[in-house]
This record gives C-alpha cells, structure tokens and sequence, in this order.
C-alpha cells in the first residue's frame, strides 16, 4: 500500500464563509499554509524545531539504507546523503567584489541599437 506524499498535503484551515478546506500547501513542518498563519514566527520557529527533531532519525534510516543488500537502494542513499553535505564531485566558483561584496550586473538581451 502506498504511503500518501507528504509534499502534498494541503493547509488544515477551513474558511468560515463557505466551510471548505484551504487548498494552499503546508509551510515545510507545519500544519497551515502561511495565509492561515504559517508566516508568523512562532509556527516557523516550532515548525523549524519539528523538522530538526526529524533530522537524527532521518540519518540514521539512511545509514541503514547504506548498508542494504540492494545496490541501487545503497547508491541512492549514498548520492543522498553527499547532496546533503554539499560532496557533488564539481567545483564550485565564487566570486566576489571589494571586501568580500557580491558583484552585480546587467546583461542585456536583444539586438537594442542604443
């Protein structure tokens, strides 16, 4: 039996005019979608302690999928778990201006004869 996608799970709100559920998507840890109250601190502050409580449990599932007997299961948990770390294999390249401040420009686009 497939388990429902949790990405997918919709605001628990109801609107008092018409007494149907809010449609919008959930804030990432919470339960309402951040018309309902998602965007103030305190939900995100405990919606930010809810997934961090989730963070020890999570590696330590994958840490067990490492070690499985099915190869592609190991591979993915192993790709995963470099992604989260930042470990890709590429090089990355920062640029920055004067004192570390970021560089800004304009790229224009179109065959503009001004």
């Amino acid at each position: 039996m497939a388990q429902p996608d949790p990405m997918a799970r919709q605001c628990t709100a109801t609107a008092k005019s018409t007494g149907k559920r809010c449609t919008q998507p959930l804030i990432h840890g919470g339960n309402v979608c951040r018309y309902h109250g998602g965007a103030a601190p305190q939900v995100i502050k405990k919606a930010r302690e809810r997934l961090a409580d989730l963070v020890d449990p999570a590696i330590g599932r994958l840490r067990v999928l490492v070690d499985t007997e099915d190869e592609r299961v190991a591979l993915a948990a192993a790709k995963d778990i470099l992604d989260r770390n930042d470990i890709t294999g590429k090089a990355k390249r920062e640029i920055s201006g004067p004192e570390g401040t970021p560089i800004r420009f304009t790229m224009k686009i179109g065959d503009d004869d001004d």
